[in-house]
């Protein structure tokens, strides 16, 4: 079993951030958001 990555996604616009999120985490990663 893989590890999971650990991704810092950071967007200022909170829609965009929600959907890279989104898409990040079905790939199985593990998302943190840091908004500006």
């Amino acid at each position: 079993m893989s590890e999971q990555a650990v991704i810092v996604v950071v967007e200022d616009d909170p829609n965009i951030a929600d959907l890279v999120d989104l898409y990040l985490r079905r790939d199985d990663h593990r998302v943190y958001q840091a908004s500006t």
